[in-house]
């Protein structure tokens, strides 16, 4: 697979994948990878996208919505890494519609 970074963030990097899948159908899409702050606190941008076939068609992924995740990181929070957390979920919700805006300008919304 082969990635390219599309854009950096503080805490995240929206990448361009391509590669080859099942049935040996070539693709590209879209992939938001956490680093740092969002890395600590299991914070992730998320893409889902629209059912496809892979028949050997290549393929480009349209996506109909954008989210953010979140898990625990099972540890206690001081009070700095709680505001940590809740700065990284503010920069996810911001960096979500920033993804949003690329697909829908790049005609890679499929809504």
């Amino acid at each position: 697979m082969a990635v390219e970074v599309i854009r950096e963030f503080d805490n995240f990097t929206l990448v361009r994948e391509t590669g080859t899948g099942m049935n040996e159908t070539p693709y590209t899409g879209l992939a938001v990878r956490r680093k740092g702050l969002a890395e600590k606190h299991v914070v992730e941008v998320k893409l889902d996208q629209k059912t496809v076939m892979y028949d050997g068609t290549p393929i480009v992924h349209k996506y109909t919505d954008v989210y953010v995740s979140h898990g625990m990181r099972m540890k206690q929070d001081t009070l700095a890494e709680t505001k940590e957390y809740i700065d990284v979920l503010n920069e996810a919700i911001d960096v979500a519609f920033e993804v949003m805006k690329y697909c829908v300008i790049n005609g890679l919304w499929a809504k």
